[in-house]
């Protein structure tokens, strides 16, 4: 690894759906937002996303791995969000997010499920 590489755990690049949304979201009013991951470890992942989210924002996130039956549901604070392209669709120029994301509260079972997926990927 380099010298400036800050991260922990192996990451592996894998493309899979994640349904995200703010935690502090009391009302229930803020809908899921779907977003495709880039990589993941057993303590965080990465994603883009079309809104610039907060530095330390807690998100709920509900990952759906192919090799788990059930979606991975948890929670994860940002640490990391950075714009990397501007697209231009029809008229309007949308902005496209780097977010990266270390996992909360993250249980046994949940990391185990992970650490199979990063520990098998070659």
């Amino acid at each position: 690894m380099d010298s400036s590489e800050k991260r922990r755990d192996r990451r592996i690049k894998r493309s899979c759906t994640v349904r995200v949304k703010p935690y502090n979201d009391a009302t229930g009013s803020v809908a899921w937002g779907i977003v495709i991951m880039k990589d993941l470890s057993i303590s965080g992942m990465s994603f883009t996303h079309t809104k610039k989210i907060p530095i330390g924002e807690i998100l709920e996130l509900n990952i759906s791995l192919p090799t788990c039956p059930e979606s991975i549901h948890c929670l994860a604070q940002v640490c990391r969000a950075d714009e990397r392209q501007a697209t231009k669709i029809s008229s309007a120029q949308i902005s496209v997010y780097f977010i990266a994301v270390i996992f909360k509260d993250m249980d046994a079972a949940k990391q185990a499920a992970i650490k199979k997926i990063c520990d098998g990927y070659y």
